[in-house]
């Protein structure tokens, strides 16, 4: 354990964080403190800040089944 008995990757006394060097930035829906707007998780709390994919693929597959059958409709039947 660290002798002071802090955590090693203590975050409230870094002053400069590798996020800080982006120019755009957001606030964390959690927490509040500012972070990169690429960013996917919060340095600060660990929270998911970016949102999540959508089901797309929900939509994609049946037109893609769909797309299909017609397709072999067309040129085999």
């Amino acid at each position: 354990m660290h002798p002071d008995n802090q955590d090693y990757f203590d975050f409230n006394e870094v002053n400069e964080l590798p996020e800080d060097f982006s120019s755009k930035k957001k606030e964390c829906s959690h927490c509040g403190k500012s972070i990169s707007v690429n960013s996917i998780f919060c340095l600060f709390c660990g929270e998911r800040v970016s949102p999540k994919r959508k089901g797309n693929w929900l939509i994609l597959v049946p037109l893609l089944i769909l797309i299909i059958a017609f397709l072999f409709w067309i040129f085999i039947l």
